[in-house]
């Protein structure tokens, strides 16, 4: 979803995620969906048949549906009551901003202090040190073959629990009372959490 504040100043937010993350926003979002779509469906229901594929409409569109009632159906879709979408959608906002949003920032910020904490104990360029976070996310702590191959440095033991150790230490830095953050890169836990 795009904010517009003016013409050149938007701001982009990312409601999607809320949404898919928690299945109550889901059903949530199925009903608010149905409450326009089903009143439209059981008004014009009698009217419409499916035919062969054909291009019917002047934009281009190929459909099977047939509907030739749209004077008669046409405050059925022109004027829906959209009260519950805006509560719904005020709501989605709300925690995009006050949750998720303040989760991706959190995650940021310590995977940035992380990739210095790396550099600080071997030199190396940021999408290095990126793919070095990745690996150890992914692999719960231990240095894969393959990034050993990528970077023979690390796998001198006095390197890669250096590494190890720092990434913890600049994970924990963020919040002792959020383990979101800490959970992403901590060796014991597994991938993807």
């Amino acid at each position: 979803m795009i904010i517009r504040r003016n013409f050149s100043d938007s701001v982009i937010l990312p409601v999607s995620a809320v949404i898919t993350d928690d299945s109550g926003e889901r059903r949530a979002y199925d009903t608010v969906l149905d409450q326009v779509s089903k009143p439209l469906m059981r008004g014009i229901r009698d009217q419409v048949t499916f035919a062969s594929t054909r291009t019917q409409y002047p934009d281009g569109v190929v459909s099977n549906i047939e509907f030739p009632d749209y004077e008669n159906a046409r405050p059925l879709w022109r004027y829906p009551d959209l009260g519950p979408h805006v509560v719904f959608i005020s709501n989605i906002i709300r925690r995009t901003i006050t949750e998720q949003m303040r989760e991706e920032s959190k995650y940021l910020r310590s995977h940035s202090r992380a990739r210095l904490a790396i550099k600080e104990i071997v030199e190396m360029p940021d999408h290095q040190a990126d793919r070095l976070l990745r690996s150890l996310e992914q692999n719960r702590g231990q240095l894969s073959n393959i990034l050993a191959k990528e970077m023979p440095v690390l796998t001198k033991p006095e390197i890669w629990s250096a590494v190890v150790e720092a990434v913890a230490n600049a994970v924990r830095e963020e919040a002792p009372m959020d383990n979101g953050v800490i959970d992403r890169y901590h060796p014991n836990q597994p991938a993807g959490k």
